[in-house]
């Protein structure tokens, strides 16, 4: 069926009978009825905050969300049409679960259980196991005037704004959504086959990506700021290593490369303005929070700008490759900047006066991890344009890797 194809690594989550169950779960309205019957529950006891967490209703969710998961030979070989409409009648009977989602999560906030708004992120995750990125986009727009890719946006950017605002290490329904919304993006947006390339975005998605990745930066800043002075032994976000993020920060660069062309100026501006911070408070002000920020963005920045893929050498994402191709001048590509920047603010390690002020071994730990996994120097070397640029940067990684103070954090 042309445009639904099921990811091997989700078959746990699918639900394939055979072409015999045709009759009973697609052609005999049973799925009408349990929509139906679920609506009038809803519009019954719409008063009583109980009734969503009942045995029946939370069974008849349950149920229906799993109906999100059919594929196979259960559908006829009509080009994908009669699983569209399937779909298409399921998205229609949820979509008052999770939109509007400012409604939704105020609602939440104010004591409404989260019950029904989780099933519906897991609906999302469900149909983005048996469909592509845009027919996963174009479903919506049936019977919405905007794609699906935006309200999955605009979902994530609620919990992200929960998150933000709960302040709390305990797992709170934002944290929980937060997991499943990030599956769906990583569903959509991983290529199927493990390679480097990537899913292909409508314009209006990508607007809408760019916004999501930018209030994601913005929370992991504010977290980073926020953990500066705890104490380490009772911060989790310090004690987390960078493998124990690494699957989050592998979803925030997939949706960081579907709009490539935006988040990498957004990148170069947000170190700019850090690296500014740091030198104009230099002896006057504590840059303990600028330089936790630092080091979350270098963290975030080493996951989009190279991807290991399937193998332990990191490739250029195709991503990057495919959206600069009309660059022509090494010194103004995009990435370029981005990584002569941060090798830039790592060079002033070599200073002994600038390393006691600012360099930490953790900050010095995920700039060598940006250099040792070959992070920057690989996108670097794969910029053919002016040799001499290149030859500089590489000149620099050169020098930073073989530097005694370096090593030790190697």
């Amino acid at each position: 069926m042309h445009g639904f194809l099921l990811r091997s690594d989700k078959m746990s989550n699918s639900f394939k009978p055979g072409s015999s169950w045709r009759g009973i779960l697609v052609s005999s309205g049973h799925i009408g009825w349990l929509l139906s019957f679920y609506e009038a529950l809803r519009q019954k006891f719409s008063c009583e905050g109980y009734w969503i967490d009942c045995p029946l209703a939370v069974s008849a969710r349950k149920l229906i969300v799993q109906f999100f998961s059919l594929w196979g030979t259960i559908f006829p070989s009509d080009d994908g049409n009669t699983q569209k409409q399937h779909l298409l009648h399921l998205l229609s009977g949820i979509i008052a679960w999770i939109d509007p989602p400012d409604v939704v999560s105020t609602a939440i906030v104010n004591g409404k259980s989260e019950s029904e708004f989780l099933d519906g992120c897991r609906a999302l995750l469900y149909m983005a196991t048996v469909t592509t990125v845009l027919v996963f986009d174009e479903l919506l727009k049936s019977i919405r005037p905007y794609g699906t890719l935006s309200l999955l946006s605009a979902l994530m950017c609620e919990v992200i704004k929960d998150l933000m605002a709960s302040h709390t290490e305990e797992e709170t329904w934002s944290w929980v959504a937060r997991d499943i919304l990030l599956d769906t993006w990583t569903t959509l947006l991983m290529p199927l086959d493990g390679s480097i390339s990537h899913a292909v975005i409508p314009s209006e998605g990508i607007g809408a990506t760019s916004h999501l990745f930018a209030l994601i930066v913005e929370s992991e800043l504010r977290a980073a700021s926020a953990s500066s002075f705890n104490d380490e032994n009772e911060t989790d976000y310090l004690q987390a290593s960078i493998a124990a993020m690494d699957e989050r920060l592998s979803s925030y660069a997939l949706i960081a490369r579907a709009a490539i062309n935006v988040t990498v100026p957004f990148l170069i501006r947000l170190f700019s303005e850090k690296f500014a911070r740091l030198q104009q408070g230099r002896g006057f002000s504590d840059p303990t929070q600028t330089l936790e920020e630092l080091y979350s963005l270098l963290l975030i920045t080493g996951h989009i700008i190279a991807d290991e893929g399937q193998g332990e050498t990191p490739l250029v994402p195709d991503a990057i490759q495919s959206q600069f191709m009309d660059v022509m001048e090494t010194d103004k590509h995009p990435v370029v900047i981005l990584c002569g920047s941060i090798i830039k603010f790592a060079e002033q390690s070599l200073n002994p006066e600038m390393r006691a002020s600012f360099f930490s071994p953790r900050l010095m730990e995920v700039v060598c991890q940006n250099f040792c996994s070959i992070k920057i120097f690989n996108m670097i070397s794969y910029v053919t344009c002016n040799v001499s640029l290149i030859a500089q940067h590489s000149q620099s990684c050169h020098i930073l890797l073989h530097t005694p103070t370096i090593l030790k954090y190697v």
